[in-house]
């Protein structure tokens, strides 16, 4: 009976890790990984999201490509403060996370060091695309920084970073005045600024 309940057991650990990234359609694009981790983490499916991320950061680490590292460690950081995680808590004590020096205890203040070391990245990514015009690419990465800030409670460099975001946006506008514009960039930093209580 015993040797039974093992075999089921085994059987069914196989089955949930075979099934883990049901739905995921492969892609060698780092970008394309990290977009299908971020739906994943929304349908509480934070295991192959996981897996996503660190093969993202993987891509983007053999590339020296700092946006894609910065976007990499903000998403794993964001991983793990979500509440996806939180609801696979048995999951994630039993067999731990990718990254071997988190647990689920030390989950909040890792993610910290994460949002940090995106920070890092996204100063070298900034420094880039400052110096190739890129305003398009900078408004993403100011936006970003102005998120991790917020994440970290740091009100000051929150505020200062939307703000240069939507600098960043004005200046991509002046640049391609013809070009289509996604979604509303003044709106969103308004949105965050209103969040953080910016003056």
């Amino acid at each position: 009976m015993r040797n039974t309940s093992t075999l089921v057991g085994f059987l069914a650990t196989l089955f949930m890790t075979g099934c883990a990234a049901v739905g995921v359609i492969s892609s060698s694009d780092p970008l394309v990984k990290l977009n299908d981790a971020e739906a994943l983490i929304s349908m509480g499916r934070p295991v192959p999201a996981e897996r996503l991320i660190r093969e993202a950061l993987d891509i983007y680490q053999q590339r020296g490509d700092a946006h894609g590292l910065a976007a990499a460690h903000r998403q794993y950081a964001d991983l793990l403060i979500s509440g996806a995680v939180v609801k696979n808590e048995v999951v994630y004590r039993r067999s731990g996370f990718q990254d071997k020096s988190v647990t689920y205890d030390t989950r909040l203040e890792k993610a910290k060091d994460y949002y940090k070391k995106a920070l890092g990245y996204y100063e070298t990514a900034a420094k880039e695309h400052i110096s190739e015009k890129q305003y398009d690419l900078l408004t993403n990465v100011y936006f970003n920084m102005g998120w991790c800030y917020q994440v970290l409670e740091d009100r000051k460099n929150a505020c200062g970073y939307y703000d240069k975001a939507l600098e960043a946006y004005n200046q991509n506008r002046a640049q391609n005045p013809k070009a289509r514009q996604l979604g509303s960039l003044p709106e969103s930093v308004k949105t965050q600024k209103q969040q953080v209580h910016c003056d």
